[in-house]
């Protein structure tokens, strides 16, 4: 496996020590993280507050439900994704974003894989899944604040 993350910095052989090391840095020094089994990977962003975990494998892409996951939660996700164990996949609330990839024999002239399949992960994906999740967190907020102060009015 390979960990990656957003400094652009790639480790080959990741020890429990090393991915805690860096998950424990996002949302402080490092925005993302990625840690990838030939096509499939997982990956996580977020903040001091929590992160958001997505993956992809043959049966698609999905990201975890709750999009601010404290960092235990986390690093049980990732560390039993690590160990290979398959019990991460239960251990959360998934939303499929993508489904699965179409064949390379199903699309005539197709000659490329996509970027997430061929190895060349980037943050742009998760970076805008973060964008989208923020902008859903602050209407939920604003909308929350606005129902609260009309209700105070009407009291």
């Amino acid at each position: 496996m390979t960990l990656e993350d957003s400094d652009g910095r790639f480790l080959k052989s990741v020890s429990e020590e090393d991915l805690f090391t860096v998950l424990e840095k996002i949302g402080k020094s490092l925005d993302f993280c990625i840690l990838s089994n030939g096509g499939d990977f997982i990956q996580s962003a977020g903040s001091d507050g929590g992160q958001l975990i997505q993956y992809r494998d043959a049966s698609g892409q999905y990201e975890s439900d709750d999009t601010s996951l404290p960092l235990e939660k986390v690093k049980e996700v990732f560390l039993s994704y690590l160990k290979g164990d398959g019990l991460w996949k239960s251990s959360c609330s998934w939303t499929m974003q993508d489904g699965p990839e179409e064949s390379d024999e199903a699309q005539p002239g197709n000659m490329s894989k996509p970027d997430h399949l061929s190895g060349n992960l980037s943050g742009d994906s998760i970076k805008k899944t973060l964008i989208n999740a923020a902008k859903g967190e602050a209407t939920r907020s604003l909308s929350y604040m606005v129902r609260r102060f009309i209700r105070n009015i009407f009291r």
